[in-house]
């Protein structure tokens, strides 16, 4: 009896124990699985989607290297980070994209984080070379009007300023650029203008069209490190009291830098929805 009692319990013991090592196991290689980012990069311009979100890249005259990588946090997998690199050499050199919505909407409230900037715009007026970088939400109104909007949070600290002002940067090279007033949001303050673009491709379809570009530029760039807001309701108000509406259909919307020109960097942030 006492044998067997012994041997019961002993077969017990080891019976748990083992169960509790292969569920330790069991959970480590499980914990193994989640704990580790999952990364893609993109180096051609399109579209899609990648690692649960959408995202897009357009490139004009960069080399292949000139990428945008793109991770999914490991424990919470609604929440992505780009790291986007690119080395602009010509005046027509051009790369935007980011990760974000298929559709966009009036209401989004976007949540972010710049984690790393490193960018310059590279002007060299004498030798006719202009750059320019910028960061922001980014995405275009598609249906009874074709819009292209930026709501920019952050650009260059060696930007070519305007009366102490960032202005768009087609503003510079001639384009039909005005101001229309400004807004606070956020607890920060936008300067708001319209640019209008002539004969150019646009995200709502193929060929080139002529329209609105809608810009809210805030006077103070959002800093590095910091958790951030963009109510993107308070700017459509914003450029609807100043005369500015959008289409019918919103196209895609996403956080995005984008370096124009003789411009080149580095910027790494996250979106957090």
């Amino acid at each position: 009896m006492t044998k067997q009692k012994h041997s019961f319990f002993t077969s017990n013991f080891t019976s748990k124990k083992l169960q509790s090592l292969l569920a330790v196991t069991a959970f480590g290689l499980s914990a193994s699985m989640y704990t580790h980012a999952t990364t893609t990069e993109r180096c051609s311009s399109g579209e899609g989607f990648t690692l649960g979100t959408f995202y897009t890249l357009f490139k004009v005259s960069l080399p292949s290297n000139n990428c945008m990588d793109i991770e999914r946090n490991a424990r919470d997998q609604t929440r992505h980070s780009v790291d986007f690199n690119w080395n602009g050499n010509g005046n027509g050199d051009d790369m935007v994209g980011g990760v974000g919505w298929a559709s966009g909407t009036r209401n989004r409230t976007v949540n972010y984080r710049v984690n790393s900037w490193q960018a310059a715009e590279n002007d060299n007026p004498g030798r006719n070379q202009f750059g320019d970088v910028t960061f922001g939400l980014y995405g275009w109104s598609c249906g009874s009007r074709i819009v292209e909007y930026y709501v920019v949070d952050r650009w260059a600290r060696d930007a070519a300023l305007v009366n102490g002002r960032k202005v768009p940067f087609d503003n510079s090279t001639g384009a039909n650029t005005r101001s229309v007033g400004n807004a606070r949001i956020n607890g920060a303050t936008y300067d708001l203008y319209v640019t209008t673009q002539i004969n150019r491709p646009h995200g709502c379809g193929t060929g080139n069209r002529t329209f609105d570009q809608y810009w809210s530029i805030r006077r103070n760039i959002a800093g590095v490190n910091r958790d951030h807001t963009i109510s993107f309701r308070q700017h459509v108000n914003a450029w609807s009291n100043s005369g500015l509406e959008l289409g019918s259909r919103m196209g895609y919307q996403v956080l995005a830098p984008e370096g124009i020109g003789h411009s080149s960097g580095r910027i790494e942030y996250t979106l957090d929805r």
